[in-house]
């Protein structure tokens, strides 16, 4: 049989065809879109930010939300204050509209693991809202053990904010620049008094550097710490999606297996969020010396 009695290789017939790139913002998929809003309410209406990690949409679900405060405001307009407070609420999320339609390219590029993180649990628990009733109870346990971890990962990404704005103002460079000179002054310094000062100054550096050095340490756990929750949320996000995907009803071990999972992580955080305490009072410290 000559080769040409077989299709080529190369081109098989049972290629599928390429899912053309989105060249709008509604091309998008519903999480991809959903990340876009929030990274537009975050630049642009950052009082509307909070509300809207907690309950994330689409751009079609933010535009039905508009439409049908719209339809409010004139079916209640003889009201004098329904419609003015209807425009004082919509005009913000006009804007993360025309934001998130305008730069939704610039948006999905744009790094922000505390968007990542709303939009995971975001994730999970849609999948858990389409379980069947006989296991919606059970999986309760999932989300309540969710919102444990994000309010683990909040109280992380707060404290590195924290110690970002104090590694702002310290600089191990400028430290040892400064004790160079101190040390040169105290070689040539006769007055006692004055070298007691250069020494009370010396003493000084040196603690706030071994602070410094401290809070370097800990600000590394802390980024490992928030980045592996991250990783565990989308583990179980793609363990859920599985199950449900494969057997339509996922089965009592694996929801007691993901809440398991999110006790074990939960207690992983727990410890690491007890154990750098003090590293806000090291911070401060740090930042005032």
């Amino acid at each position: 049989m000559s080769h040409t009695d077989y299709p080529d290789s190369r081109e098989p017939y049972s290629r599928e065809p390429r899912r053309p790139l989105p060249t709008a913002a509604g091309d998008l998929d519903q999480a991809s879109q959903r990340r876009v809003v929030l990274g537009a309410a975050r630049q642009v209406a950052a009082g509307e930010f909070p509300k809207l990690c907690k309950d994330p949409k689409t751009l079609d679900e933010l535009r039905k939300e508009l439409k049908e405060a719209a339809w409010l405001s004139l079916f209640f307009c003889w009201i004098p204050f329904v419609p003015i407070a209807v425009v004082v609420w919509a005009i913000p999320l006009i804007k993360v509209l025309l934001r998130a339609r305008r730069d939704w390219r610039q948006l999905l590029l744009t790094a922000d693991p505390e968007i990542d993180l709303w939009i995971l649990a975001d994730d999970i628990n849609r999948i858990m809202k389409q379980l069947p009733k006989t296991r919606r109870k059970e999986a309760k346990k999932i989300a309540r053990e969710l919102e444990r971890a994000v309010q683990h990962w909040s109280g992380f990404n707060h404290r590195l904010a924290v110690l970002e704005a104090t590694f702002g103002s310290v600089r191990s460079d400028l430290l040892t620049h400064k004790r160079e000179e101190l040390e040169a002054r105290l070689e040539l310094e006769t007055d006692p008094v004055t070298a007691d000062f250069l020494r009370r100054q010396l003493a000084g550096i040196d603690a706030q550097s071994g602070s410094a050095n401290q809070l370097v340490s800990w600000r590394a756990r802390m980024e490992a710490a928030r980045d592996g929750c991250l990783q565990s949320l989308q583990v179980l996000r793609s363990e859920l999606a599985v199950a449900l995907a494969t057997t339509q009803s996922p089965s009592m071990k694996t929801i007691q297996t993901a809440t398991q999972e999110l006790q074990e992580l939960n207690a992983r955080l727990l410890a690491t969020e007890e154990a750098t305490a003090e590293v806000m009072h090291l911070s401060r410290g740090a930042g005032s010396g």
